[in-house]
């Protein structure tokens, strides 16, 4: 059976490339489905290490607590941080096909056009509404 020894090295690791990858995501050179799956993997190993956490010694039980626990406030800060890249590449493609169809539009569009914008809106007003960035 591993320990905790072992795996936290290779959730750190995971860590590292997902926070190289989410940057990548930022700047549109990157996956964010990877990102996300790789995040999912990340939560599962952290999980995975606050099962083995019993199983060590008491005297370094909560040194690696501590450690463990930094590490899921870390997975967590970048799940926030890729679901704020996420929303706002969304946002970015939206806004552009709208600009798009509003200077080209032909008058039988303009009403799908208001829709389309209307829910858009709607969209917004409830990211708004559960206070995402």
């Amino acid at each position: 059976m591993a320990s905790v020894a072992e795996l936290l090295p290779r959730a750190a690791r995971l860590k590292y490339e997902l926070e190289v990858q989410l940057r990548a995501v930022e700047q549109g050179a990157g996956d964010a489905g990877d990102c996300g799956m790789g995040l999912r993997e990340l939560f599962t190993q952290i999980n995975t290490l606050r099962q083995l956490l019993n199983a060590e010694r008491p005297e370094r039980r909560n040194l690696w607590k501590v450690k463990i626990d930094e590490l899921g406030h870390e997975a967590q800060f970048l799940s926030n941080d890729l679901r704020r890249v996420t929303n706002f590449h969304q946002h970015q493609r939206e806004r552009d096909s709208l600009f798009r169809r509003r200077a080209g539009a032909a008058p039988s569009s303009a009403h799908d056009d208001l829709l389309e914008a209307e829910d858009s809106y709607a969209r917004s007003g409830n990211q708004v509404d559960r206070g995402v960035p």
